[in-house]
């Protein structure tokens, strides 16, 4: 067992004690591995307009991407919905995962997320938002494959920073 493994399981446990309080109510989900991570403090990266420039986010950790203005950014493929404007805010970052699974991308705000294999979207398995809740805001889970080159796209953003995390879906 890794070292990355055991980190897990002290999230998990440190998880477990913190969802006996419901810390984002309005979620159907047990959320309390993604608010375990948000409550922590962010690695700060500014988000790649293009996948050139994009940083690698790691699962497990927080990092708070820096976005740009919608029209600076050209995306790994055409989001999946159009909820760019004029002061919108986009970025892309890079990832990768050592098991394939189900996997939570969480962000802090109202955004889309889209992962990318190989100029292709991958579909969502499921979504959950709170509103009452930025720790985190919107979760949406999508199976991902070990090995391959995934690229998170964030598009449609109402503020200039988001803060992400990529975690393993319960049972995955």
């Amino acid at each position: 067992m890794g070292a990355g493994w055991v980190g897990w399981g002290a999230l998990l446990v440190l998880a477990g004690l913190a969802g006996a309080e419901e810390p984002c109510p309005g979620f159907n989900w047990d959320v309390s591995a993604e608010h375990a991570l948000f409550m922590t403090a962010p690695a700060a990266e500014v988000a790649g307009k293009d996948r050139a420039s994009a940083p690698t986010v790691a699962p497990g950790r927080l990092v708070q991407l820096q976005l740009a203005p919608s029209a600076a950014v050209s995306f790994a493929a055409t989001p999946g919905r159009s909820g760019a404007t004029e002061d919108s805010y986009a970025g892309l970052a890079l990832l990768a995962v050592a098991h394939s699974g189900a996997y939570r991308v969480s962000v802090n705000q109202n955004l889309w997320i889209d992962v990318v294999v190989q100029g292709r979207l991958v579909p969502p398995l499921d979504y959950e938002g709170s509103r009452s809740c930025d720790t985190p805001h919107k979760i949406v889970v999508f199976h991902l494959a070990a090995g391959k080159p995934l690229v998170l796209q964030f598009s449609g953003a109402a503020q200039s920073a988001v803060r992400v995390t990529v975690t393993p879906a319960p049972g995955a």
